[in-house]
């Protein structure tokens, strides 16, 4: 006889279903922490294997945004795993970079940090002075981390030149950074060490059909009325980073390392220091429940498998090599360059590969009209041309 449905057995379904749901998202947080603690063990194995090479002795990195949160951690994670390294440390908050370098000397007597004090990452202009006394003071530059963060939630904050504030801080900035400095990073891969630069932001969350409607619109800066939000300030800049980081490694840098890497939900950083007070109050009040739904991380932790992706397969034969890695700090790619991830919206990929191309010619062209208001003139070495 078949079983027949009752209010009670409905209800009784419903209820399981609901339960096995909340257990879920209950038990998720225990296994993501227990995730977490086998990989950290595969990042203490690896930064410890590097430390013992002979590629970990007098490297020179620099930290922008190395004052708090995850900077902080991975120019820690860094000084622990190499020798006599050189260190640069870019941030505003003096009394931090203080402490940073104590604790730092502390890990590790034979570093060297210097702090490079900046009152403003959201100009063009505040690149000038680091990149200028990078270049006066080293040979080479073998790390380039920047994580500066900027949360607010007011619309779009036009600078004296003209630039929205987030999008200096987030990708303007930091890709001038990386073009001024690209001949030191080229030098350094002479050395037998692959460069590395780290982006610390948002990869996964690229969105093309956002994107193409900005550039069919003649709006990548989002300066027409009605069209800025935090929301479409992110798209484009997310997928601007990825774009410039192919185009860079495919036309001037091919020895180098580009990593556009998502940290995930780190509650400990300094992100949300120009939030108001309520805003603020509320990250506080949810951020562990939302930790229940998506897991959230440390920043010690992220500093640290940041470093291993930097220190994994250095000298090793079919090791580490120059190219772009889009991925999360634990080393898992979120690689939209691959059609099968949908984003594209067509599976083809020659139609996607082909439809890239386009779109990092148009991004490169544009981020070079946006880079020459500091008053240079930007044109990357060609990728055949050896670094001097």
């Amino acid at each position: 006889m078949p079983l027949i449905n009752t209010p009670t057995t409905t209800t009784t379904a419903i209820l399981t279903a609901l339960l096995a749901l909340l257990l879920s998202h209950l038990l998720h947080p225990l296994l993501h922490q227990y995730n977490n603690m086998a990989h950290m063990d595969t990042v203490r194995a690896v930064n410890a294997a590097f430390k013992s090479s002979p590629l970990s002795h007098g490297l020179v990195g620099l930290f922008v945004g190395g004052t708090s949160g995850i900077g902080e951690h991975t120019l820690k994670a860094f000084a622990a795993s190499t020798t006599s390294p050189k260190i640069y440390l870019v941030g505003r908050n003096a009394d931090a970079a203080s402490r940073i370098t104590q604790e730092t000397l502390a890990l590790n007597p034979s570093a060297t940090v210097t702090f490079l004090p900046v009152t403003d990452l959201g100009t063009l202009a505040s690149v000038d002075p680091i990149v200028q006394h990078i270049t006066t003071h080293e040979q080479k530059l073998d790390v380039l981390v920047m994580s500066p963060g900027y949360l607010t939630m007011r619309g779009r904050e036009p600078t004296s030149e003209g630039l929205d504030r987030k999008m200096v801080v987030n990708y303007y900035g930091r890709m001038k950074f990386i073009v001024d400095l690209l001949p030191l990073l080229r030098r350094s891969a002479s050395t037998g060490f692959v460069p590395q630069v780290v982006s610390v932001f948002g990869t996964g969350r690229e969105n093309v059909a956002a994107l193409r409607g900005f550039i069919k619109a003649g709006n990548l800066d989002l300066d027409k009325p009605g069209t800025y939000s935090p929301l479409t300030c992110e798209s484009v800049t997310v997928a601007s980073t990825s774009l410039a980081f192919e185009h860079l490694s495919l036309t001037s840098a091919p020895d180098v390392k580009f990593r556009h890497v998502q940290p995930g939900m780190v509650a400990d950083t300094g992100m949300a220091r120009e939030l108001p007070l309520w805003a603020k109050g509320g990250i506080h009040l949810f951020a562990p429940v939302i930790g229940l739904f998506v897991g959230s991380e440390k920043g010690v932790n992220v500093g640290a498998g940041i470093a291993s992706l930097m220190f994994q397969g250095q000298g090793k034969e079919g090791g580490e090599k120059g190219g772009v890695f889009l991925g999360s700090w634990k080393g898992k790619p979120t690689d939209w360059r691959d059609a099968k991830d949908g984003n594209a919206g067509s599976k083809d990929q020659a139609k996607w590969d082909a439809e890239r191309a386009g779109l990092r010619t148009t991004i490169w062209e544009f981020l070079q009209g946006i880079l020459e208001r500091s008053g240079k003139t930007y044109t990357p070495p060609a990728a055949a041309a050896a670094a001097k």
